[in-house]
């Protein structure tokens, strides 16, 4: 039995890394953020790391401290910290953080995901599921900070899901990327169908402001009560690249049950 005190517990499913559980021993670790018919683990290994190895100590650098031990109890603040730049640093020939092939940052093994109930098939039709490497998954992932990005986009992006069942879509939000608006969506239609061959426009804007902000979510209303199936868009990119961070379509959603509880101990 868990004490309280050691006890950190959620009503909610984490919406970023900032509200998911962490687990790990150094070297395999891992991010629950929970879901109701989806649960989203991030899994880490320590040698996924951006950057090469090196040695980034400098075992010299001990020596300079009874210098500035001396400095700061004799008020000299300035000439402490000199002592300090001069010796307390990175060994010669070693520029760590200023190096991207030598300092880094720990990646992202993989995502699992744990789905309870059939879950739904996103594509492109016109192909551009991989993007630039950042394919079209993220922009479904919940996350702002990561985006679906595609170059050389052409006359037409598609982002279609089907669903197990039909679902009836009352709106949808669009969240923008990290930079460059001139990639956002600024004209597009919506559609729906029953068989992925007949299609039903629910809504249009041609040549939308570009969002105010970058991570910014837009919401869209549709006036529609029919469930359909497969849901799509047909972005028109207005230069070669295009992207977008996530697409959230109002009604596909899982209630959170009153007793949903997430626990890391």
């Amino acid at each position: 039995m868990a004490k309280p005190e050691t006890l950190v517990w959620f009503d909610q499913p984490g919406a970023s890394f900032l509200e998911a559980s962490i687990i790990g021993n150094g070297r395999l670790g891992a991010m629950d953020l929970g879901g109701v018919d989806r649960q989203r683990i991030v899994l880490n290994e320590s040698s996924m790391w951006s950057g090469g190895p090196y040695d980034g100590n400098n075992y010299e650098a001990y020596k300079c401290l009874p210098e500035v031990r001396a400095k700061l109890f004799a008020g000299d603040i300035a000439g402490a910290e000199a002592a300090l730049k001069a010796s307390f640093r990175y060994a010669d020939g070693v520029k760590g953080y200023q190096d991207s092939d030598q300092f880094g940052t720990y990646q992202i093994f993989c995502d699992l995901f744990i789905d309870s109930v059939a879950s739904p098939k996103m594509t492109s039709p016109t192909g551009h599921e991989a993007g630039d490497g950042k394919p079209i998954a993220n922009s479904f992932d919940g996350d702002p900070a990561t985006k679906w990005c595609i170059d050389k986009a052409g006359s037409l992006v598609s982002w279609q899901i089907e669903l197990p069942e039909p679902r009836s879509v009352t709106g949808y939000f669009l969240t923008s990327a990290d930079d460059v608006p001139e990639r956002d969506p600024q004209s597009w239609t919506f559609e729906g169908s029953q068989d992925g061959v007949t299609w039903t426009e629910l809504d249009r804007h041609d040549k939308q402001e570009p969002f105010e902000k970058r991570k910014q979510t837009k919401q869209f209303s549709v006036s529609n009560s029919e469930a359909f199936r497969f849901y799509r868009f047909n972005f028109i990119p207005l230069s070669s690249f295009f992207q977008v961070a996530e697409i959230k379509l109002v009604g596909l959603e899982a209630p959170v049950p009153a007793s949903y509880r997430r626990e890391l101990d």
